[in-house]
């Protein structure tokens, strides 16, 4: 079983470098699908790798989801929504964790390492992206 979980791991970041690589040839729709695909795959993958690395691997599809909403921007724009990605992972997988124990919506929001927030960052990161308008 951990050889699936490890290889779709690989497959994930496989498309997530191809997604970038065909933005790169202006493929935008098809690096969309590609880039949010992967995102869905590496959450999936955080939450069942649980305790021992989702908090880790966690931040690789945080990333991706800050790209996807930079993406066509000039390269400082980027590598300033790919650091408040980082930093949103940093707060909510690691300095946030605790407020779980308080239950409610913090439990829901911050559950499992965020990913359930992470999710609705990916989806919101896939429509701001898709309906801009590219030129």
């Amino acid at each position: 079983m951990a050889g699936v979980l490890w290889g779709m791991f690989g497959l994930a970041i496989v498309a997530a470098i191809v997604g970038v690589l065909l933005r790169g040839r202006q493929r935008r729709g098809a690096a969309l699908r590609l880039l949010f695909g992967s995102t869905v795959a590496l959450l999936l993958f955080s939450i069942i790798a649980g305790f021992s690395v989702g908090r880790f691997t966690a931040v690789v599809p945080v990333l991706i989801s800050g790209y996807m909403v930079a993406l066509d921007r000039n390269p400082m724009v980027v590598a300033a929504w790919l650091l408040a990605a980082g930093i949103l992972c940093l707060a909510c997988s690691w300095l946030l964790t605790p407020l779980v124990l308080v239950g409610g919506v913090f439990a829901v929001v911050l559950g499992f390492w965020a990913v359930p927030l992470y999710f609705v960052v990916a989806v919101a990161a896939l429509g701001w992206s898709a309906s801009r308008r590219v030129g």
